[in-house]
């Protein structure tokens, strides 16, 4: 199955990496200068071990240089997603991920041949409490066009703030024309309900 991710999550990992790679290419530069510095201060005092530095001796600098830019852009790539700085727009800041009442925190689907199985675990993340919930599932074909329409209920129907519930659907139709599929959801009474799509929490 290939659902679609939410163009928030594209735009917001799009920025991370942009900023990573920034983040990546200054620390390269910063720690090359002062290990190629380093290395030639030694020789410049006497502490070289030959008058003809080996390759390695070279290119070490710049290898361990890399290596540790590497690991601290990791670090950096997780802050720029996750911490809840103002001047920043990720998971934690982003204005309509607070908007949206609904979050979806878990979706898995496995294919078989006849159809799929879909289930997930949604999060009302709002103030208010959501009642007689239901999700509405298009399955999509190749062309994305939708093939079908399903109504699922969540497990409890009814949450209040904070509370999570979960839901499953097993699909056997139209096997061979299936892509994928795409999850809206309503009240009972057919109102839309906003969401976004998060990552896996506690």
């Amino acid at each position: 199955m290939t659902p679609t991710l939410n163009a928030e999550i594209i735009q917001i990992l799009d920025r991370a990496v942009r900023l990573t790679l920034i983040t990546f290419l200054i620390l390269v530069a910063c720690f090359s200068l002062y290990s190629f510095y380093t290395f030639n201060s030694r020789r410049l005092t006497g502490s070289r071990q030959a008058d003809a530095p080996t390759r390695w001796q070279v290119l070490r600098p710049l290898f361990y240089s890399i290596v540790l830019s590497g690991h601290l852009s990791g670090v950096a790539f997780l802050g720029y997603a996750l911490v809840p700085a103002p001047f920043l727009d990720n998971f934690t800041t982003a204005a309509s991920w607070k908007r949206a009442p609904l979050r979806i925190t878990a979706l898995d689907s496995d294919r078989f041949h006849e159809g799929f199985l879909l289930n997930g675990e949604i999060w009302n993340q709002g103030k208010e409490a959501l009642n007689n919930l239901q999700i509405v599932v298009s399955i999509l074909d190749h062309n994305e066009e939708q093939l079908d329409e399903l109504v699922v209920s969540t497990t409890p129907p009814d949450l209040e703030s904070g509370q999570t519930a979960s839901f499953e659907l097993r699909y056997a139709e139209h096997s061979s024309l299936i892509h994928g599929y795409q999850l809206s959801f309503r009240s009972g009474d057919g109102t839309p309900i906003n969401h976004v799509a998060g990552f896996n929490v506690e």
